[in-house]
């Protein structure tokens, strides 16, 4: 299998002459190395005991990568579960569940936090867009002890353009394509840098914006609304630095982005291609904002780091449940909508030194402070035009009972959490480095809820009747309740993780490493155990937390001159006690489990080579092989046996790239770029004695664009999904469908870019 896999990827990369996006470990001749952060201090990729790809903010722009979606064309070690334009869940190195990040995701030194909505597979992240951007880079492996519990597989860090003190610049891009059988996507951004006082302060801005690209039609006997996904996408980020000394530096950053999705984002697997059959719409929002403050003070021996940082995120997801309403006799259709209200704020400190000699050391403290509101309401929708009367609970009965609101549930869970950390490296000799790390965490967890009409409940909570009293009343007997407080629950956690490693740099182009590092993720609550107790199935209230240990050996090297790079690892993951997804005897209802044991093999090669002037190739190719390590509990239907592949993990995927300049005069410059990106085939459960379990196809995607460039103008003609394949990025399997989520199939556009 091995081989055969190689051997397709040797055939594309062949027939490649040019590509979207490579790793950028080098840029211009090759001779120059990509600066990172990863170990919260500047460092080549080739001089740090860790597998990470980085990516310049300008090869990203070239490539016409604008979300951390597109990141999966050109990386093949970054996965997502892609549920529409800003509801992913973000897989490093096969560590996937159906719920909850195992990815940390920064801006800078804040984190990019979210509410989980947790029945529906997203992780809470919010799917901000990549523009302005430095660099953005791919920490494969546990990142616990520098970055927390969120990193538990890796992290995705996004550096982004700090204002410039000297200099007014600044750049912008617009776009407009048009899609086989869908609307037009017009897309633009502006940045501007701007000097206000020289050398002491100045302000940047960037703003970017998306409107339509609906390809997805929603037929039913009774509304066809054509294209229906139509997405709208605002956003902006203002950046104030200032230098109130040489030493000592100041940043505010504030970043807002709205994303609106008019209807339905999946397609119905056994229906045409992009046709829904769902009887409601499904509008979708997502609005978020960052707040983020950064201290530094540079001294003789290191440099100290203040930050603080505020989330606010609010996401209305509503989505078709017609077939569950009917099963529990509630004719017609029916639409849950999920409204949550996420605030954290979070502070940290950090110390990365700078000690003559070979003892360096990165000591910080880390405090967290979240609360979620996530809101669960059942309503019953028009079958005219699918649509329901309200989004939430106060909105349908306005201080009013609502014969419309077939359930209604309000779960907030609180979260405070503190970290310790530290982390040394010691010089053994010239080429042989040691680093150990340390973090401990700590944290608080309280949940509490109401439920503000029920389906089933008790005679005292009936606030009217439609038939005679009775024991048991609610929505489904003809009933309104009155809202009741349900049990609340708390909980206390506290972890230690550990980062151990080895760098051997033969020379200035050849480095081996050697890693055994731990990460963790905190446990949480199943918000639909509520609706599901309602109808009188057994759901666990809880899940708790789960731990892994990753062992990888590695190599980085340089050859031909630097011309080419090549970067392996091969790992080993235990991971215990994985959080994953599970389903009721009745198909119903989805949570979360513990799920025992994991273990996870794994091969990632990924390289760059120059074979001519102008001429550059890429690819790279993954190997994952994540099974159960036991039996799952027999806690559901959802049968999970040693040796059955965790759903939503491809055994193999892979990405071939490259780019052909050519010159056309002394100031003008065309280009040729081509890509593809191979995923095999997953599942969406263990095994097929789950009714859930369903195969997802494995695809190839083909890129391509021609462009030229003058001076500082870019002018592209890009073409995306070449083939016009209708590949399952995911696949939702539940009571109310088979939902397909998909790319744009065949795209033409034309891209205008410059900077000044």
């Amino acid at each position: 299998m091995l081989s055969s896999g190689l051997g397709l990827m040797a055939v594309a990369l062949a027939g490649v002459a040019a590509a979207q996006g490579t790793p950028a470990r080098t840029a211009g001749d090759g001779s120059e190395e990509v600066v990172v952060t990863a170990t919260r201090r500047e460092a080549q990729v080739q001089d740090i005991p860790l597998s990470v790809s980085a990516y310049t903010g300008q090869a990203l722009e070239a490539r016409n990568v604008t979300s951390f979606q597109d990141l999966t064309k050109i990386d093949p070690t970054f996965a997502t579960q892609n549920f529409g334009a800003a509801f992913n869940q973000y897989i490093i190195r096969g560590v996937a569940s159906q719920i909850g990040q195992t990815v940390g995701v920064y801006l800078d030194d804040a984190p990019i936090l979210g509410g989980s909505l947790t029945e529906d597979g997203g992780d809470g992240k919010p799917g901000l867009r990549l523009h302005d951007i430095q660099r953005v880079e791919i920490l494969r492996g546990p990142q616990g002890t520098l970055f927390g519990s969120s990193s538990m597989s890796g992290t995705l860090r996004v550096i982004e353009n700090r204002p410039d003190f000297k200099n007014v610049e600044g750049s912008w891009s617009a776009s407009m394509s048009t899609t086989d059988g869908g609307n037009n996507l017009y897309m633009g951004d502006v940045a501007v840098n701007l000097p206000v006082v020289k050398d002491k302060l100045a302000i940047r801005t960037v703003l970017w914006g998306e409107s339509g690209g609906g390809f997805i039609d929603q037929e039913t006997a009774n509304f066809d609304y054509k294209n229906a996904n139509d997405v709208t996408t605002k956003g902006g980020r203002i950046s104030i630095g200032a230098e109130v000394t040489p030493e000592f530096h100041l940043l505010g950053m504030y970043t807002h982005q709205e994303i609106d999705v008019d209807g339905v984002q999946s397609w119905a697997l056994g229906q045409p291609d992009y046709v829904s059959n769902l009887r409601a719409t499904e509008p979708y929002s997502d609005d978020y904002d960052l707040g983020y403050v950064e201290a530094t003070y540079d001294a003789s021996f290191g440099t100290f780091l203040f930050a603080y940082s505020n989330t606010q995120q609010w996401v209305s997801r509503t989505a078709d449940t017609s077939q569950t309403c009917n099963n529990f006799g509630i004719p017609g259709a029916c639409a849950i909508t999920q409204a949550q209200n996420f605030d954290a704020d979070t502070l940290e400190g950090r110390f990365s030194s700078s000690f003559d000699g070979p003892f360096q050391v990165v000591v910080g403290a880390y405090y967290e402070n979240s609360t979620v509101s996530n809101e669960t309401t059942v309503k019953l929708a028009n079958s005219a035009n699918g649509e329901a009367p309200c989004v939430t609970y106060r909105e349908c009965t306005d201080g009013n009972f609502s014969r419309s609101i077939v359930f209604s549930t309000v779960d907030n869970i609180d979260v405070e959490q503190y970290a310790l950390y530290a982390q040394g490296d010691y010089e053994i000799t010239s080429q042989l480095t040691a680093t150990v790390g340390i973090r401990y965490y700590s944290a608080d967890i309280k949940d509490y809820g109401t439920i503000q009409q029920d389906v089933f409940a008790t005679n005292p909570v009936c606030a009217e009747h439609y038939n005679v009293p009775r024991p048991v009343c609610g929505f489904a007997l003809g009933d309104i309740t009155v809202p009741y407080a349900r049990e609340s629950g708390d909980s206390s956690e506290s972890k230690t993780t550990f980062n151990f490693s080895l760098l051997y740099e033969m020379n200035d182009d050849v480095s081996f490493y050697a890693r055994a590092a731990s990460g963790f993720r905190i446990g949480g609550v199943n918000n639909i155990a509520l609706l599901a107790g309602s109808g009188g199935v057994d759901v666990p209230d809880s899940y708790g937390p789960d731990t892994l240990w990753s062992y990888e050996l590695g190599t980085k090297a340089y050859f031909w001159e630097r011309k080419g790079n090549i970067d392996l690892a091969v790992y080993y993951i235990d991971w215990t006690d994985q959080q994953l997804g599970s389903t009721d005897p009745s198909g119903a209802f989805d949570f979360i489990i513990n799920g025992g044991k994991t273990a996870v093999y794994g091969v990632e090669l990924q390289g760059t080579i120059m074979p001519v002037d102008g001429l550059t190739l890429g690819g790279g190719i993954t190997f994952t092989d994540a099974t159960l390590a036991e039996d799952l509990p027999a806690v559901s239907t959802s049968v999970g046996d040693d040796g059955d592949r965790i759903p939503g993990v491809a055994k193999w995927r892979g990405s071939v790239t490259g780019e052909y300049e050519f010159g056309l005069t002394e100031t003008t410059q065309g280009y040729v770029q081509a890509s593809a990106n191979f995923r095999s085939k997953t599942a969406t459960a263990f095994n097929d004695t789950d009714p859930n379990y369903r195969k997802l196809d494995s695809y190839w995607l083909w890129d391509a664009a021609v462009g030229v460039r003058y001076e500082q103008w870019d002018a592209q003609l890009f073409f995306q999904n070449i083939g016009n394949e209708a590949a399952q990025l995911a696949l939702n399997v539940g009571n109310d469908g088979l939902r397909v989520y998909s790319p744009r199939p065949f795209t033409v556009g034309l891209r205008i870019s410059s900077s000044f």
